[in-house]
């Protein structure tokens, strides 16, 4: 199948509005866990684990570095 040429500069693109869009997830879902004390319900931190293996997963495909 032949590949447009802009098709490496959309693929990044969109990777990196995945990554703002999961960095600003992991921000919301961290400030929820934060106000239980370490102590969330388990779907808040379920989902908050979630959402930033999500991030990392990002990351990865756009080849920086985990924090």
């Amino acid at each position: 199948m032949h590949q447009s040429p802009d098709k490496p500069d959309s693929d990044r693109e969109t990777l990196l509005n995945l990554l703002r869009i999961h960095e600003r997830n992991v921000r919301i879902l961290e400030e929820q866990v934060a106000k239980y004390a370490g102590n969330p319900p388990v779907h808040l931190q379920t989902q908050f684990e979630d959402e930033r293996d999500r991030l990392e997963t990002v990351r990865e495909r756009l080849g920086e570095q985990p924090r």
